[in-house]
């Protein structure tokens, strides 16, 4: 196995579309990083297969802080949601409930608001996300724009060994261990939305990124930044943990 690089940020979303949480080590397992995304906020009546309500509706989402009452352990999967309690910080610094949080954003923002739950999380199309530092560097100078990772919600940011930007698409189609056990099957360039417009502490909106990010590279590369893996052995992830290509 050859070493691709050290694993640098490690990040789990409570709450779908909230802001997220930086973490030392967690526990992967088939379906993502134990707790992420575990809660999402739903439009009731929304149709086109596509029902949360996110930030790309309401930008003030990512100024939400939740956090979890009894932070999880590294050692296995989390039987009930009893275990997934979460709390949720306003931007004005009131401390809710997580099941007071759909009714205090129905009052705030005049629409319908339901929460949902799913031990397995909910996210849009794969269990982990993948981004390399190098790819963020660069489309920050092609966008004009100074970017930090948090700004595009992946759970693993890597520090590629090759600075070439966009590596990490290159390794769609092959397998890679993350510490001792974790293996992750790389299977797809991850597609954008306006989302990456949200500057993660402030949630100003600045449209160079996603502009950028949907006419940059070639055609197959055009609106998509960072790769989805799916989880093909469990295992706990910390950061600074090696990149090994398992299949080269």
């Amino acid at each position: 196995m050859s070493t691709l690089g050290k694993l640098h940020a490690l990040r789990r979303h409570p709450v779908k579309s909230l802001r997220g949480e930086s973490l030392e080590a967690a526990f992967v397992g088939y379906s993502g990083v134990q707790g992420d995304r575990v809660y999402a906020l739903v439009q009731p009546g929304k149709g086109g297969g596509f029902p949360w309500l996110t930030a790309r509706e309401q930008a003030e989402l990512l100024l939400y802080e939740p956090r979890f009452v009894a932070p999880p352990g590294t050692t296995d999967y989390w039987p009930a949601r009893a275990q997934l309690d979460v709390r949720v910080r306003t931007p004005e610094g009131d401390d809710l409930a997580i099941d007071a949080l759909a009714a205090h954003l129905a009052a705030r923002f005049g629409r319908g608001v339901e929460l949902r739950f799913s031990e397995a999380g909910m996210p849009d199309a794969a269990p982990l996300s993948l981004l390399g530092l190098s790819s963020v560097a660069a489309l920050g100078e092609q966008a004009g724009v100074a970017l930090e990772h948090r700004r595009f919600r992946a759970n693993l940011v890597a520090a590629w060994d090759d600075p070439a930007p966009r590596f990490e698409e290159t390794l769609v189609g092959r397998r890679v261990r993350i510490g001792e056990t974790l293996t992750l099957a790389i299977i797809a360039r991850d597609s954008r939305c306006v989302m990456t417009n949200l500057d993660p502490d402030d949630a100003h909106v600045d449209k160079a990124v996603f502009a950028t990010i949907a006419k940059t590279g070639a055609p197959e590369e055009r609106g998509r930044f960072g790769v989805y893996a799916a989880v093909l052995a469990p295992g706990v992830a910390r950061v600074g943990d090696a990149l090994t290509l398992v299949d080269g």
